[in-house]
């Protein structure tokens, strides 16, 4: 699932459980993962390629890929 966004914010939830990899790219803002009672964030300039996985996902194949593109602003990737 590709979403590609020039300036603003990005919020995507996912189902809760699913096995989930996500490869972001933050030109500026931040990033926010809280999928598989796995919390991470980072903020800054040119994030580039930055991947996150839950642990079934590592294990195995992913159900859900979701590769998300902004500018400029945050990007929040959470359970619903």
């Amino acid at each position: 699932m590709p979403i590609s966004v020039g300036v603003g914010d990005v919020r995507v939830i996912v189902p809760q459980g699913a096995a989930v990899r996500a490869v972001v790219t933050n030109g500026a803002g931040s990033v926010s993962w809280d999928v598989g009672g796995d919390s991470q964030s980072t903020d800054g300039l040119g994030l580039s390629d930055r991947t996150f996985e839950t642990q079934s996902a590592q294990d195995g194949q992913a159900e859900l890929v979701v590769e998300v593109s902004l500018g400029a602003g945050d990007i929040t990737i959470e359970e619903n």
